[in-house]
């Protein structure tokens, strides 16, 4: 009975997702992205009574004259012109870390920026080395009082390279179905599974069939797994 009533409580809420939200609701969930597909066209461009029907403002009708309740001309769309709203919501698809510059890998929960900068001269730098930094300011250059033979040095000064980069955290190792990390599998997991649900995120302790996705059957899993500890 008590597995019964968390499904049922569960399952209220599991399918509020984007592409079932109207504009207002999707415009204050940060999960989501309305996008806007206005359709705009003339109803007598529209040649079939079913697509006349279902453009707003027009209407199919006998365009020639009435005889004894008989149309003697040709039937078509009139009323102009017409709009049509296809607009939808849907999930905000988040780039890999790999793919984040540095603002938004910091601000990611999954993520972790990598400082990388190197420090270099290019007084330093012999001549296939001063050519590859030539995007830095490095040039190869006769000068008199050059090192190298033919009085030629490499020079542009001191210069920085930034390798820094974005990279995933390594999760550490926790049991399926803890999906809040803390050592243990209890309702709070549910919960947070539930959660992770109607944000459209994905989290593989939370997949509990392992099939790429998750969704009520994996609450209910999840569900089974802790009532039977």
């Amino acid at each position: 009975m008590i597995r019964i009533i968390c499904i049922i409580i569960i399952s209220t809420g599991l399918y509020a997702q984007c592409d079932n939200y109207s504009q207002s609701q999707c415009s204050i969930n940060n999960s989501c992205n309305w996008v806007s597909d206005i359709e705009t066209g003339s109803c007598s461009s529209l040649y079939t009574a079913q697509a006349c029907s279902q453009a707003p403002g027009c209407g199919w009708s006998c365009q020639g004259g009435w005889y004894l309740g008989n149309c003697y001309g040709t039937y078509g769309c009139g009323g102009g012109s017409y709009q049509i709203d296809n607009g939808y919501c849907e999930e905000v698809q988040m780039p890999e870390c790999s793919e984040m510059q540095e603002l938004p890998c910091i601000d990611s929960d999954n993520c972790n920026w990598i400082e990388d900068v190197e420090y270099m001269n290019c007084n330093n730098f012999g001549s296939s080395s001063c050519e590859l930094y030539s995007d830095y300011g490095c040039s190869w250059e006769f000068s008199w009082g050059g090192w190298q033979s033919y009085g030629s040095s490499c020079v542009g000064g001191a210069f920085q390279v930034d390798n820094s980069f974005c990279q995933e955290i390594q999760m550490p190792t926790y049991d399926l179905g803890d999906v809040n990390f803390d050592g243990s599998i209890n309702i709070v997991d549910i919960v947070e599974l539930v959660d992770i649900i109607l944000s459209s995120e994905y989290i593989s302790f939370g997949d509990m069939n392992n099939d790429g996705s998750i969704n009520i059957v994996d609450i209910v899993s999840l569900v089974d797994l802790v009532l039977g500890n």
